[in-house]
């Protein structure tokens, strides 16, 4: 019997307790939920890299929109500029026409030649 005995001892002491067993557990548990905390942290880090590359990108996008809007805006207040130049050469002609008929109506109205 003393043989029996010294075999359940040697057994129990290498089965696990009770309570190595589950902080066995907790440990394989803990340790599973730490990988699954790492992949999302990562998943999460990855799609905040995207999110700056796609916002990075879509400034530099709305800068060269803001540059071709101002050569649009140089090109177009250089038409304008030009446009105000030919109305007052066109308003100078126009009085200049007017002064030329005027002496000319004037006396036609007045019987003089």
């Amino acid at each position: 019997s003393s043989i029996y005995m010294f075999r359940m001892e040697t057994s129990s002491e290498q089965r696990p307790t009770m309570k190595q067993r589950s902080l066995k557990c907790h440990s394989d548990s803990d340790s599973g939920k730490d990988e699954i905390y790492r992949q999302h942290r990562n998943r999460n880090n990855e799609a905040v890299e995207r999110c700056r590359k796609r916002k990075a990108e879509q400034a530099e996008r709305i800068k060269g929109r803001i540059e071709d809007l101002e050569r649009q805006n140089e090109k177009l207040s250089g038409y304008i500029e030009a446009q105000k130049q030919e109305i007052i050469r066109m308003q100078k002609n126009c009085e200049e026409l007017r002064e030329m008929i005027a002496p000319h109506i004037i006396n036609k109205s007045h019987g003089i030649h």
